[in-house]
């Protein structure tokens, strides 16, 4: 059996942008997570991209320090 996993950098990883604190349980936001993504995959396809606010992303991207 083998598999495929993906990590983020430590320095991204542990980036608290775009990150919520709800009770104790930290959630990405929608920007936040497709910010990751593209950061794996920079052609990922996106079923509606209507629903993403892409200049949040980007700005997040940039904040962040992804390359």
């Amino acid at each position: 059996m083998s598999f495929l996993f993906r990590k983020l950098k430590d320095e991204y990883l542990y980036n608290p942008v775009g990150i919520e604190d709800k009770s104790g349980n930290y959630v990405a936001t929608p920007e936040r997570a497709v910010a990751d993504m593209l950061y794996f995959n920079s052609r990922y396809h996106f079923d509606n991209p209507e629903a993403v606010d892409f200049e949040k992303v980007r700005l997040l991207q940039q904040e962040i320090g992804y390359k």
